[in-house]
């Protein structure tokens, strides 16, 4: 008997080790998804003031055509806008860091740029040119967080 279920074992053990594993289609709502895409995780902060304007990533031109385009290529490991207040004015900027783990795309590991209400690089370093701390302590200085408004990160 013994010897009956180690055989039985071994062969469904075989057939486990052995077993092609194909993506099933899978159906959602009606509509076909493609399992063999890789997926992402997308969160978006619509509920925020800044520059003036409510819902940046919505009705400011420049960062949803960013945001959109980025949705689009995903040629990068994760992108992360966050918003920024100047202190002691009503300035706002948005720092926009990017990861890459394909160097197809990129020849840096990471970059962070910072950039004014209307689209213009105010500030930049990446993993190319390490910055110098004291220059980054310096900008950073008179900044303080406000909030987190874009994250989309691949999984």
């Amino acid at each position: 008997m013994k010897r009956v279920f180690f055989i039985l074992l071994a062969i469904c053990l075989m057939g486990v080790g052995c077993e092609k594993k194909i993506k099933e289609p899978q159906i959602q709502s009606g509509t076909l998804v493609d399992t063999t895409k890789p997926k992402y995780d997308i969160f978006e902060n619509h509920n925020i003031l800044a520059c003036e304007v409510n819902d940046p990533l919505r009705n400011m031109e420049w960062i949803r055509e960013l945001c959109d385009s980025l949705k689009e290529t995903q040629r990068f490991s994760s992108v992360q806008i966050n918003l920024y207040k100047v202190n002691g004015t009503d300035e706002n900027l948005f720092q926009i860091g990017t990861s890459y783990s394909n160097f197809d795309y990129s020849p840096f590991l990471y970059t962070v740029v910072w950039k004014n209400c209307e689209g213009n690089l105010i500030f930049g370093m990446n993993s190319g040119t390490p910055p110098v701390p004291e220059i980054v302590e310096e900008f950073m200085a008179d900044k303080e967080l406000v909030a987190e408004l874009f994250h989309f990160v691949k999984q």
